[in-house]
């Protein structure tokens, strides 16, 4: 995101890297930043989901090939 985000701090308007380094406009270079936030939140849903599938899985009791059978 840093890459893609123009910096209008205290000393004016910069342009960010990427403007810097291609050329591309203001609005495409916003384009950029918001296709990379939607990436980041996919990416974060999808390892919420491995965690949480990961954890159901491990706390299920006789199931699986690691489960252990009971000797009388």
């Amino acid at each position: 995101m840093i890459v893609s985000i123009p910096d209008g701090g205290d000393s004016g308007d910069r342009l960010s890297p990427l403007m810097t380094w291609t050329g591309i406009s203001d609005s495409a270079s916003e384009v950029i930043a918001v296709c990379m936030l939607g990436a980041l939140a996919v990416a974060l849903a999808a390892s919420l989901v491995a965690a949480t599938a990961g954890v159901v899985a491990s706390r299920r009791i006789g199931q699986g090939p690691t489960a252990r059978s009971e000797q009388p």
